[in-house]
């Protein structure tokens, strides 16, 4: 089963819009969903880069001080 999210960060140069696939069963993607909305709001309510000065969801690799606001939803079809 695939699922896709999409991504949205906000910094001073504009917005980056990604489209995230996670991949495994129901449950496997809604735990790799929920770990990785946990992490990005662990990072902006408090700004512990916890040692790593990168976030990578799905394959996706993005610099964590770059991130002023960000916002993961599920893509209208």
């Amino acid at each position: 089963m695939t699922k896709t999210m999409q991504l949205a960060i906000y910094n001073r140069g504009g917005v980056l819009e990604k489209e995230l696939q996670y991949q495994g069963s129901p449950e496997e993607i809604a735990a790799q969903i929920e770990r990785d909305e946990n992490a990005l709001l662990e990072y902006m309510t408090t700004g512990d880069d916890m040692g790593q000065k990168s976030f990578v969801f799905a394959g996706f690799m993005f610099r964590k001080d770059m991130i002023e606001a960000a916002q993961m939803t599920e893509p209208d079809f």
